[in-house]
């Protein structure tokens, strides 16, 4: 390097030594696992320099080794080398992999293609890849060769959300039909898997152990007042994770319905009308198809006063028919007495169920004021008209 003088300086000039170093080579090689009964096949490395590649085995009685070509002989491992002449630009370079050689394996689904280049390996419709390897259960068996990986009695197939009609653990109805690489093909599956309860784990791999639904139970009964608002709650230390769907029932438990409600307690505002409602709740676990729902016992909605009332129009349009004693199912020993006007009886119940509607003997009885008596217990009487009109 050579400087000019100036006004203020001489001339100057000074040399330096550039020494280029030759890098080393960056070798992409793998490990490799085949089948005993695979074909022979070549080897692959890649440099980004362009020196000699050569390789070398160590466990012939592996595998043997002609130029690029590996013959597979016996199972097990051996390590193969890789070694890269050094060049004008590049240092010479050396990298070893691991050969793994396998007996060839199809189990459980005997597919035709072996679990080394399985991407099923049970043909539940769960990719391998997502059923993370492992064994979650602790059973001896890996979760990609297990028709049930967390061990809770559900197939993996139902609680990934796929069909499995035959129940055999595979997607789909046997026999089933793969592609070269084990998906079961004319399913829906390999989609994402199920989780119903959004905690970030799929049902299939989300142990869910027993629940004593023992402990989920109503009150027989329960009585209420005009105007009182009842509330019904399952209580249980158990009860999160849990879908509850509460019913009614209007005659007698002959049939529920739904109500619109969600929650371990449902509020109810009865009024004297709604005399012998039953109601229950239906408890499942959305994580856990396999699940039985689980139906609570009954409980009767009671009005708990006597309500009597003063008239009636049994005119046959389904509104007041009937003369309904609202609260006498709490007395089971009642009876109910009707007379008309001169003192004739004209109807008598043990046990009333709410069924006369002005009718005496089979024919109807005229309009007009009759006379009731009501004996609750022996001790209690209550006694008072109804009028009957129809039109």
């Amino acid at each position: 390097m050579n400087q000019n003088d100036d006004k203020n300086y001489n001339a100057a000039s000074k040399k330096i030594l550039l020494t280029v170093k030759k890098r080393d080579p960056v070798i992409n090689f793998e490990n490799i696992i085949k089948e005993v009964s695979d074909p022979d096949f070549n080897l692959s490395a890649t440099s980004n320099s362009n020196g000699k590649l050569t390789y070398n085995i160590i466990n012939v009685e592996i595998a043997t080794l002609s130029g690029t070509l590996v013959n597979l002989i016996n199972s097990g491992e051996t390590v193969i080398t890789v070694y890269q002449n050094e060049n004008l630009t590049d240092n010479s370079g050396t990298l070893s992999i691991i050969l793994k050689v396998i007996e060839r394996l199809d189990t459980p689904d005997n597919d035709g293609v072996s679990n080394l280049y399985d991407l099923d390996d049970d043909n539940d419709g769960i990719l391998d890849s997502v059923e993370m390897g492992g064994d979650l259960d602790n059973d001896g068996i890996i979760n990609s060769l297990d028709f049930d990986s967390d061990g809770d009695g559900c197939l993996d197939v139902v609680e990934a959300g796929y069909a499995d009609d035959d129940q055999d653990g595979r997607v789909g109805n046997s026999p089933i039909k793969v592609n070269s690489v084990g998906l079961v093909q004319n399913v829906i599956a390999y989609q994402e898997p199920l989780d119903l309860d959004e905690n970030n784990n799929y049902d299939f791999l989300d142990f869910e152990s027993e629940i004593n639904y023992e402990e989920f139970s109503l009150p027989n009964e329960i009585s209420f007042g005009l105007n009182q608002a009842i509330i019904l709650k399952i209580a249980t230390d158990n009860s999160s994770g849990l879908n509850y769907q509460w019913q009614v029932s209007t005659d007698q438990e002959s049939a529920f319905e739904y109500i619109i409600n969600e929650g371990n307690s449902l509020t109810v505002n009865p009024k004297y009308f709604d005399d012998g409602n039953f109601y229950r709740v239906i408890i499942n676990r959305p994580s856990y198809v396999c699940d039985i729902p689980f139906i609570s016992n009954s409980t009767k909605i009671v009005y708990d006063n006597i309500f009597i009332p003063s008239g009636i129009s049994p005119n046959g349009d389904g509104v007041n028919d009937f003369w309904e004693i609202i609260g006498l199912g709490n007395f089971p020993n009642s009876n109910v007495t009707i007379f008309n006007r001169l003192g004739v009886k004209v109807f008598e119940s043990n046990d009333y169920k709410n069924e006369w509607n002005g009718f005496y003997r089979g024919s109807s009885l005229p309009d007009g004021t009759y006379f009731y008596q009501i004996s609750l217990s022996e001790n209690e009487i209550k006694k008072g008209f109804i009028y009957v009109k129809r039109n």
